[in-house]
């Protein structure tokens, strides 16, 4: 292997760990909006069922 491919190895990997922590953090807020509406939901559904 020689120093420009190792460069463009290293550089790669740095790319690819920047797009998966990247990533990491869009899934996780993806999953606390569906956990809160979900959430919201479920307080709606209480609230109705104890004014009844």
């Amino acid at each position: 292997m020689n120093i420009e491919a190792s460069k463009d190895w290293f550089y790669n990997l740095k790319l690819y760990r920047k797009l998966a922590r990247l990533r990491l953090v869009l899934w996780q807020q993806y999953l606390h909006i569906l956990r809160s509406n979900y959430n919201y939901k479920l307080d709606a559904y209480a609230l109705g069922s104890r004014n009844i």
